[in-house]
């Protein structure tokens, strides 16, 4: 999504104004499944669901949410890097925040 942002914001006339709004690091934790996990997680007790709270760490989901959040940060560095190449990137003031 981020990728394709970069594509849509060069086809503004500027000065624009972009809102990119993403979700991935909220449960279920979707990633595409082609992205590369390079966090290392704990190991896990067997357990029917990876969000059963009975697991051996404290929430049990949590392995999954820092796998998202891994991958919503090398997205959003990805995005800045290919923004950064961009003739509107030198004048564009970024705000980055969290939902919460």
């Amino acid at each position: 999504m981020l990728g394709r942002a970069v594509q849509v914001l060069s086809e503004k006339k500027e000065p624009f104004l972009g809102l990119i709004i993403t979700i991935s690091n909220h449960y279920p934790f979707p990633v595409p499944v082609d992205s590369v996990d390079t966090y290392p997680r704990p190991v896990l007790a067997p357990s029917k669901s990876p969000f059963d709270p009975s697991r051996t760490v404290p929430w049990g989901f949590y392995p999954h949410f820092i796998q998202t959040v891994h991958y919503a940060d090398e997205a959003l560095g990805m995005f800045f890097e290919e923004a950064s190449a961009r003739p509107w990137f030198r004048h564009t003031l970024f705000v980055l925040f969290g939902d919460h």
